[in-house]
């Protein structure tokens, strides 16, 4: 008995030391823009700068040119109730790589 509460400070040391060494916390940073307005915002997400989507309507959309293109056929802003932007497809995917890339570099400074 004298030899287990002897080694019981011993284990609990162990445990404590292995969950904090065990793995990094990720943190995933996120940016919202209302690209179409009457419609659901767009948010970009990204962790450590690499890993990053796009997220509408629950739907994520990998950072690619096929997810831009997915995403951009969904937001048909054609459909909003009054587009700030319109239909201008360039403006569209312009604003929508400036909302990726403030994600990014604001995902790198953590």
């Amino acid at each position: 008995m004298r030899k287990l509460f002897l080694l019981l400070p011993l284990v609990v040391l162990g445990v404590v030391l292995t969950m904090n060494t065990g793995c990094d916390q990720v943190t995933e940073e996120c940016s919202s823009d209302e690209i179409c307005t009457g419609k659901d915002p767009v948010t970009s997400c990204c962790t450590d700068g690499s890993a990053c989507v796009w997220k509408y309507n629950g739907v994520e959309y990998p950072d690619t040119d096929q997810g831009l293109a997915d995403l951009k056929a969904a937001l048909d802003c054609s459909t909003a109730k009054s587009a700030t932007v319109g239909c201008d497809i360039d403006e569209i995917e312009m604003r929508l790589q400036e909302l990726m890339e403030n994600t990014r570099a604001a995902s790198m400074r953590k």
